[in-house]
């Protein structure tokens, strides 16, 4: 990334956001995994790391299509030793796929997760998952202690756009009116919002008494969300 650009991904942040201090922000294309700061209104990069993809690439569609999903997901629980003949690594975290969006659409699978390698190997080939994302496993325990369970979230996208801090924040003023959202609603509602595609919904994620909650919007300029998840 180029020093000092931010990614388009990532579209606003509340001052007090409550869904976990980081981000992790998954670029298919070149197969790399960016952990993010959110604490501040702008994304601070902490770590990147290498990461396989599937097999058959992106996007996922159906069951074993070997495709790595695009979308906003949460990281949900770590297994240890998630595979006895180790292929997986000694630690897998799980993702909360498929979301609202993705039942929506009628795409279907199970079973996504970020794992590690095998003892013997550093790292596996770019495309080499059943649709999962592989890392080292040094850099699987290093993402573990970014992880709060149930809060963080993962952007999975095809490709990130980098931006210089002026282009972010007329990016960030264009989206947001497509959701009839301003910076300062943003910060009223506590919400952070990413992008994943000019294919998918913008989405805004946040947690309020009564939960956490991920609203999808359309790209076109729209009166209210087009759908709520209750997490």
């Amino acid at each position: 990334m180029p020093e000092g650009f931010l990614p388009a991904n990532i579209i606003a942040l509340a001052e007090n956001l409550n869904i976990g201090r980081y981000l992790l922000l998954s670029d298919l294309s070149i197969s790399r995994i960016y952990i993010f700061d959110l604490a501040q209104k702008k994304p601070s990069l902490v770590r990147e790391i290498y990461s396989s993809i599937g097999l058959a690439g992106a996007v996922k569609q159906r069951e074993g299509d070997r495709k790595t999903p695009i979308g906003v997901y949460r990281l949900m629980k770590e297994i240890r030793n998630p595979r006895p003949d180790g292929f997986l690594g000694d630690l897998a975290i799980t993702l909360d796929y498929p979301n609202a969006e993705d039942r929506r659409a009628q795409r279907t699978g199970s079973g996504i997760w970020i794992h590690g390698v095998p003892q013997e190997v550093h790292v596996r080939p770019p495309r080499s998952s059943d649709g999962c994302l592989a890392v080292a496993n040094a850099d699987m325990e290093m993402i573990r202690s970014y992880v709060e369970f149930g809060k963080t979230h993962i952007v999975i996208a095809p490709s990130i756009q980098w931006l210089s801090p002026s282009d972010w924040r007329s990016h960030q003023q264009e989206r947001l009116s497509r959701m009839g959202m301003t910076q300062q609603s943003v910060q009223l509602t506590n919400q952070a919002v990413f992008f994943v595609s000019d294919s998918r919904p913008i989405v805004a994620v946040k947690r309020d008494p009564q939960g956490l909650r991920r609203t999808y919007w359309t790209q076109r300029q729209a009166s209210g969300p087009m759908l709520v998840e209750d997490l």
